[in-house]
């Protein structure tokens, strides 16, 4: 049987259609998250509710109660938000805190829904969001005998990816009214008008007016050359990075919050950006989206930053629209619903029908992971995260874990990037015969201590 299309809304087992109160159950608190959040370790939860009283979802989360206490944690962030803007920044670092800044205000015209208009992704594109041609592209991979994937035709891909049509006089149309661009700004690629017309429904003047929103910010912020300074001071800053390809060869991300050390909102932000633009260049021609698997293991108080949430939510909707084809939330615990009902109605509908909510069972004889993973993943993928996620659940490997991109480019510069012992941490062997071929992929977070 083929696999599912990726695009389509998962439906959630019978045994999770209803949540206690027999309502339907979709992407909310009173679902539990289809009852797949990790109950394994409820100290945090009791610690949370002990300390500032919050009810839990099934009690009160649509009655609204605990939202004082969300907003109270919404204003520490906020403080601590405002504390790092006094700090000094430079070059890309303080291009990113003005723009977000500017960002604000440029939004005033569009509405948090419009925001997140995202739909199903569709063109060929080899361009970056900046228009700049890209010849970079990483090997393809073999496709493994016996498995349960194989890699698909480009047919299917289409298929796959098939979206609303946009007609070149459409496109036309969207760049006419355009504003006019900074000294040396490259015009967006068809590719990327396109993203933008798909996102809004075809609404021409609201797709004007996002494009000319992004295109100011990204003359201003400059996001193809920001860096995330914590990780080139310190690898074991954050811990999301890519980590392979899928079966449609999008780039897929991998994040986990218990080998993450940094909190700082503004460096978060930063690695983000840093993340997303080396998942454009790591796409081959034909594929526009990346694939994100969160691993909300190590989720603690500290994690519930709504100010970050929010910022992923508007930098992905609002800036690389159209990018995001899939995210996994893996493991989250019932601590996450604070944060998920602080958020939750930022997230488009559309949005909803990309996310999972699933537990971290590999252990288990039906595991609902394997199963949704295979539908997108080769075989050796889904062990690589498997993996991955089991050490990153035993302290004595998680401690040992650093992502080190300086030491990945130089060995990359060198030629001796290569895939080290059963499980390599610093991804799957696509991804790592992608960068060892072409190293400047990891530009320009691979030289990023020189900035130190």
């Amino acid at each position: 049987m083929p696999p599912a299309d990726v695009y389509s809304p998962i439906t959630p087992p019978s045994s999770c259609k209803k949540g206690r109160h027999g309502k339907q159950a979709s992407i909310d608190l009173d679902a539990d998250f289809y009852d797949c959040i990790d109950r394994s370790d409820d100290s945090f939860l009791r610690e949370f509710e002990e300390s500032l009283g919050v009810i839990r979802q099934s009690s009160g989360a649509d009655k609204g109660e605990g939202d004082e206490e969300i907003k109270q944690v919404e204003s520490r962030a906020d403080g601590r938000g405002q504390l790092l803007g006094d700090g000094t920044k430079s070059g890309a670092l303080a291009r990113v805190s003005e723009g977000s800044e500017a960002l604000g205000g440029s939004q005033s015209g569009a509405k948090s829904g419009e925001m997140s208009t995202l739909q199903v992704t569709g063109s060929i594109s080899t361009e970056s969001e900046s228009g700049n041609e890209r010849s970079l592209k990483p090997a393809d991979e073999p496709a493994e005998a016996g498995g349960t994937q194989q890699k698909k035709t480009s047919k299917e891909l289409q298929r796959a990816t098939a979206c609303m049509d946009v007609t070149t006089e459409e496109i036309q149309k969207v760049r006419a009214q355009l504003d006019p661009l900074e000294p040396g700004q490259e015009a967006p690629d068809d590719s990327m008008i396109c993203r933008f017309i798909r996102a809004t429904g075809k609404n021409l003047p609201q797709s004007v007016q996002r494009l000319n929103v992004t295109l100011k910010w990204r003359a201003k912020v400059e996001p193809e050359s920001v860096v995330c300074m914590a990780c080139a001071a310190k690898a074991k800053s954050h811990y999301m990075h890519l980590c392979g390809y899928d079966s449609f060869n999008r780039p897929v991300i991998y994040s986990c919050l218990a080998n993450a050390t940094n909190k700082v909102y503004l460096d978060n932000y930063h690695h983000m950006i840093q993340t997303f633009e080396m998942a454009i260049k790591c796409m081959p021609p034909g594929v526009e989206q990346w694939v994100w698997v969160c691993d909300f293991h190590g989720f603690g108080m500290a994690d519930i930053n709504p100010k970050l949430a929010k910022a992923f939510l508007e930098i992905s909707a609002e800036h690389y629209p159209e990018r995001l084809g899939l995210f996994i939330v893996a493991g989250a615990p019932a601590l996450f619903g604070v944060l998920w009902k602080a958020i939750s109605s930022f997230v488009d509908p559309k949005t909803h029908q990309k996310i999972r909510f699933l537990p971290c069972d590999f252990t288990e004889k039906k595991s609902k992971m394997r199963k949704e993973m295979l539908q997108h993943f080769s075989d050796s993928l889904t062990n690589w995260v498997e993996t991955e996620m089991l050490q990153n659940r035993e302290k004595g490997q998680a401690a040992k874990k650093t992502y080190d991109m300086t030491s990945m480019y130089k060995l990359a510069q060198d030629g001796k990037l290569q895939p080290e012992g059963k499980h390599d941490l610093r991804g799957h062997e696509s991804l790592l015969s992608a960068l060892a071929a072409n190293p400047a992929l990891m530009e320009p977070q691979g030289t990023a201590e020189q900035y130190l």
